[in-house]
């Protein structure tokens, strides 16, 4: 039986001078090893490069190296991913779908690495951590490290999920990655789907990748216009898809161990009943004394009802005594909620 087909997503803008060399450690990983051993990927399909506006030679090189290219003319880098995506769904889907960037900043050798969790149905999808990998020194530039490291602090406090990364490095199997229902056509895709992960209930795993500096200057992290802008577009993603969600408990950490056990299925939360609101609770108190007023739970209105006078303390105040001394009004109880 043949393996499943994996297909990658390269969005590209203006990366003639490096996107050979991505295209190159591809082409390697499906040529057999030495000694005719097998290769390192033999389910490697298409290779998929959506040019997203290149003035460049970026589509020519693609094409040289035997890459797909489909054009992306709408600015953005989701746009781009949207455009290989929508080429794939029209020409036979693949199992898994892989996202590598175009700038050789990745190491698209480790491509087993992030695909293999997937293809032993382990996970659904897999994101390639840079934190946890090894970086070249200056590859992952200090605003890229304080922003992703807000983004996954925000996610966890929301989403109650431990993410390392927010990289672009990843691979996702095809079905779950139409149920995620992609949208977002700018710097917000990678948050995007990571949080719709979490909230669709996805088998989630990071692996460690390795980062180096890439070839060229960023389009985003070069600039300060471009990091503001992005780290904008992420934070509000991560905000508005935690609209209306009900946060998940925090995952099982086994034997004690600290952080969340990657893949592990999402518990049920503890939260109170429909009839625990208080504002239910006294509705539902009112419509029980129009049924019964000789049975109205407030003493004082029920000595009046009885022809009484509230004497309960001077001046005619009714209230219930606690102990330690303490006077307050009876408040409905409330259900608890399990939260970390």
């Amino acid at each position: 039986m043949p393996p499943p087909a994996v297909d990658i997503v390269i969005p590209a803008l203006n990366e003639e001078a490096s996107l050979p060399l991505v295209l190159g450690d591809l082409a390697a990983l499906r040529e057999p090893g030495p000694g005719g051993a097998e290769p390192a990927a033999p389910w490697l399909r298409r290779v998929v490069v959506a040019d997203n506006g290149s003035t460049d030679g970026t589509a020519r090189v693609a094409r040289e190296a035997g890459a797909v290219v489909v054009e992306a003319p709408r600015p953005g880098y989701g746009s781009a991913c949207l455009a290989g995506l929508d080429w794939l769904r029209a020409n036979d889907p693949p199992a898994v779908v892989a996202f590598l960037d175009a700038d050789y900043s990745d190491h698209p050798d480790e491509l087993p690495r992030v695909v293999g969790p997937i293809l032993d149905g382990t996970a659904d999808m897999v994101i390639g951590s840079r934190v946890l990998g090894e970086r070249e020194p200056g590859a992952l530039l200090p605003q890229a490290r304080a922003g992703n490291l807000i983004a996954c602090w925000l996610i966890r406090l929301l989403y109650r999920h431990r993410y390392t990364d927010l990289g672009p490095f990843r691979a996702v199997s095809w079905q779950a990655l139409e149920r995620l229902a992609m949208a977002d056509r700018d710097f917000g895709w990678t948050a995007e789907m990571q949080v719709k992960a979490r909230r669709h209930g996805l088998r989630i795993a990071e692996v460690p990748v390795s980062y180096r500096k890439r070839v060229g200057v960023s389009k985003i992290t070069g600039t300060v216009k471009g990091t503001i802008l992005a780290g904008w577009k992420i934070l509000s993603t991560v905000i508005r898809h935690s609209a209306g969600a009900r946060r998940p408990r925090p995952l099982h950490r086994p034997n004690g161990q600290g952080g969340p056990v990657r893949g592990a299925p999402s518990q049920g939360r503890q939260t109170a009943r429909p009839t625990d609101h208080p504002g239910r609770a006294s509705r539902e108190c009112a419509r029980a004394d129009e049924a019964a007023p000789d049975r109205h739970p407030h003493p004082r209105r029920r000595r009046r009802a009885l022809g009484g006078s509230p004497t309960d303390r001077p001046g005619g105040e009714s209230t219930t005594h606690r102990p330690g001394g303490e006077s307050t009004p009876v408040a409905p109880a409330v259900g608890s909620t399990a939260d970390d």
